[in-house]
């Protein structure tokens, strides 16, 4: 469907212009692709941690794949968020009542809805509906996130101030 294509490109997009406006390189290798479905975000995960070197955190673009992230890092045998911090995207009902509870970003669902049916109203009427601004969102931190843990710095592991190692 071309909505959720140009959804995913916009998180994409957003996630590379946030780590770039902090400073921080884009791992192509930390980028993967899923379907929004809580199988793909498991899949993933296994992927992603099989790295030699693996993310020190993970952003899924959907809830439902940022619960897969947890499940995956869980049957690992590692903690969310000690070993692994994970955000998704959407707010869906189930993130708050997940263990733990879904750090995630939330978009306006209901003035999302409302523009999808203008933009429906339009069409019907044989008018070309004008692409929306982007809906704003707000982070809503919940219990899969946590501060990173210190790091020493040594000639063996050398780590810039005010970034993980592996980030």
């Amino acid at each position: 469907m071309q909505s959720e294509r140009d959804a995913a490109a916009q998180r994409l997009r957003g996630y590379r212009d946030s780590l770039r406006a902090r400073g921080l390189a884009v791992r192509e290798t930390y980028i993967e692709h899923g379907d929004y479905q809580q199988a793909s975000g498991a899949d993933a995960t296994r992927r992603l941690l099989a790295l030699d070197q693996p993310p020190t955190a993970i952003f899924a673009a959907g809830d439902a794949m940022a619960l897969g992230t947890i499940h995956a890092a869980q049957d690992l045998g590692l903690a969310v968020p000690g070993d692994l911090p994970v955000v998704g995207f959407d707010d869906l009902p189930v993130a708050a009542a997940s263990r733990p509870a879904l750090t995630t970003v939330r978009q306006a669902l209901a003035h999302l809805g409302e523009v999808a049916v203008q933009h429906l109203v339009q069409l019907a009427q044989g008018n070309v509906p004008p692409v929306p601004a982007p809906f704003p969102t707000v982070l809503v931190t919940r219990e899969s996130t946590a501060p990173p843990p210190p790091r020493h710095e040594s000639p063996q592991n050398p780590v810039s101030h005010g970034q993980r190692a592996g980030q």
